[in-house]
């Protein structure tokens, strides 16, 4: 390592490892439910991993207040001429409407449950807490060896002021002579989620039950005189207009007055009592706000979209030398209007916002009929909970061995529609007297309806299989090949700065991870105890580091360490950031064990019948200092464009 790379590397350095090793030190929320006593050398990975998994759980609630209590949106309308589709489109994200127009006129609604809530919020940690690999690799260049020991779990409960979280991720750790196990993270999210949610419900059932919006709006059709609408004037000539030089005054004064209503009981200032919409919700912590969406806007006046519109001229008088001097002109004008609006409830208290869009719908002048969101929440908390119980669509799942394309049998197919995995069955041979008859391995059965699913496949001795399969339609078929996992036995190559190579010694090991394109395979071996690597053919993320036995002591310091957060306030709602810092001390450490060696790189496995692979990792003279060790982690990414890096080989 050439000291001017180390000069470079030293200020980013110091702040990564100085976040790896004790960076949550202070952080105190984290217990880890085990009976065993976590030593202190071990708290530093439990409180990192902790956080990661908090972070997620926030992320997780984030979403939920930005897309109206939905991280997987439902399937999804399509916009057209008649309907706006299902779905919000704001600021780059699509935001389920609570009520809308579908595309054959009716009426719809699609309110979130708690209960589906909160499985959302499970399903998000359990899918992506592999972002918390990052920990346990940062931790393992510390020398900490972690064994993953299961699948990760988690629960959620959302209640008014806050959002508990269990996650169960079990680990094994060991750093010198400590060990300990680490199963359960217990964490509380601070944010009024379950508030938020339930003022947003109040708000749409006074809304369907009043159809306050809808009056309003019914109410500027005959208040501003630039806006053609039933009347009769003393004019000779009547007036015309064109219906697409009206939408953007209708839009403008709509717009105007939207912004004025409230919710009363809530927190704002001198509204009047004829833009106060009482939703039973009296609450000064909360700030709602209605944001009018110019976009889609449906207008049809006397039925047209567009074009000229125009009154009539009349007169009673009977005299015909009177009738050039009193003229009368008549007006009668029907709107049918369609327009979203943006519901936001912000809790002061928590810096928590949550937002719902919803369709204000007028029809030849006349208000949408009153709605009952109590009985939509039960038909919709029945479907929700029935849909691995409403199995529809007929479709057939052929599996095959990737290696011959030949028929595989007993393949576990299962189908993932939003939060819901149903278990479908088996392939097997096709049922004699079957239009699937035959030796083709094949499942024909009932699967849920549900756009945008996926079909999984699971075989012991095969990788996972998962494809996008939309169940639509009935009577489709899908084709799905299965990788065979094959054993290599695997052997590490050390390569010095000078190009000379040796293998590993005594007091030296490696730490070897395979990571599939897919994630649906992740390896890790800690050369040379463990040299078994059980892989299929495909693209991997390759890493490997390299540590060797040697006391090394970090010194104390502090660091500051800051974090892209949601603003503050209304700022949410237009998903602009603010910066929080926080300043750690870091206290004195002491590593019996260090890393001097490493690269990562994307590979293309392609086995056949090969048996062993050889790896090479490029190493540094042994660290020194602090300096040295900063340097060596930062080149571990680097070192695949180093001339002296070699591909791997099968042999």
């Amino acid at each position: 390592m050439k000291k001017a790379q180390v000069t470079v590397f030293v200020v980013l350095a110091i702040v990564i490892v100085a976040s790896v090793i004790l960076v949550f030190t202070l952080r105190t929320k984290f217990f880890p439910a085990t009976p065993e006593k976590v030593p202190e050398k071990l708290k530093p990975f439990a409180q990192s991993y902790s956080l990661c998994v908090e972070d997620l759980g926030q992320e997780a609630v984030q979403v939920l207040g930005q897309k109206g209590g939905y991280i997987n949106s439902p399937a999804e309308e399509q916009e057209n001429e008649f309907s706006f589709g299902s779905t919000l489109k704001f600021l780059g994200e699509n935001i389920p409407y609570w009520f809308y127009i579908s595309g054959n006129g009716l009426e719809k609604q699609q309110i979130p449950l708690l209960g589906g809530m909160e499985k959302q919020l499970e399903n998000y940690v359990e899918e992506n807490i592999g972002r918390c690999d990052s920990v346990v690799s940062e931790f393992e260049l510390e020398g900490f060896s972690i064994e993953k020991k299961g699948k990760p779990s988690a629960s959620a409960k959302i209640k008014d002021d806050d959002v508990t979280l269990r996650v169960v991720m079990p680990f094994n750790l060991q750093l010198a002579d400590s060990k300990a196990r680490v199963d359960t993270y217990d964490l509380k999210i601070g944010k009024a989620l379950g508030k938020s949610y339930k003022a947003a419900r109040k708000i749409l059932e006074a809304e369907n039950a009043q159809l306050f919006l809808e009056e309003r709006t019914i109410d500027v059709l005959s208040l501003y005189e630039e806006l053609p609408s039933t009347k009769t004037t003393l004019e000779c000539f009547p007036k015309s207009w064109k219906v697409e030089d009206v939408k953007p005054d209708l839009q403008n004064i709509i717009a105007n007055n939207i912004q004025f209503a409230k919710i009363k009981g809530t927190n704002y200032v001198g509204a009047d009592p004829y833009f106060e919409l009482d939703a039973g919700i009296p609450d000064k912590n909360l700030a709602i706000n209605f944001i009018f969406i110019e976009e889609p806007f449906k207008l049809e006046i006397n039925g047209k979209k567009e074009g000229s519109i125009r009154g009539e001229g009349i007169s009673n008088i009977e005299a015909p030398f009177l009738k050039s001097f009193i003229c009368l002109s008549s007006y009668d004008f029907v709107y049918t209007i369609s327009y979203p609006v943006l519901v936001s409830v912000y809790d002061a208290e928590s810096d928590y916002q949550f937002q719902f869009p919803l369709v204000v719908s007028v029809n030849k002048n006349q208000p949408r009929k009153p709605q009952d969101l109590g009985d939509a929440l039960e038909l919709e908390a029945e479907a929700e909970s029935k849909i691995c119980d409403n199995k529809l669509a007929r479709e057939s799942v052929f599996t095959l061995d990737a290696t011959n394309s030949e028929p595989l049998k007993d393949v576990a197919i299962s189908y993932k529609c939003i939060s819901s995995i149903c278990d479908i069955g088996s392939t097997g041979r096709g049922a004699q007297g079957s239009e699937l008859e035959g030796e083709d391995a094949v499942l024909n059965a009932a699967f849920p309806q549900c756009l945008n699913g996926f079909i999984l496949a699971e075989k012991e001795g095969y990788a996972p299989a998962k494809q996008e399969f939309s169940t639509n339609v009935d009577g489709q078929s899908i084709n799905l090949m299965l990788k065979p996992l094959k054993k290599l036995n695997t052997e590490l190559i050390l390569i010095d700065e000078f190009g000379g190579e040796r293998s590993l010694r005594s007091d030296e090991s490696a730490l070897v991870t395979f990571l599939s394109e897919d994630s649906t395979i992740a390896q890790t071996l800690l050369y040379p105890e463990q040299r078994a690597l059980e892989v299929a053919d495909g693209y991997y993320s390759v890493r490997v580091q390299v540590f060797k036995k040697k006391p090394l002591s970090l010194e104390a310091t502090e660091t500051k360490k800051c974090f892209s957060v949601p603003a503050s306030g209304l700022g949410g709602i237009f998903g602009f950031k603010q910066e929080k810092c926080e300043t750690f001390s870091i206290p004195q450490t002491e590593l019996d064990q260090v890393i001097f060696g490493g690269v990562q790189f994307n590979y293309n496995l392609e086995i056949g019948s090969k048996r062993n692979i050889i790896l090479y990792s490029l190493v540094s003279p042994e660290p020194e200092s602090i300096e040295d060790l900063n340097a060596v982690i930062a080149d571990i990414s680097l070192n695949r464009d180093s001339p002296l890096f070699k591909e791997p080989e099968l042999v």
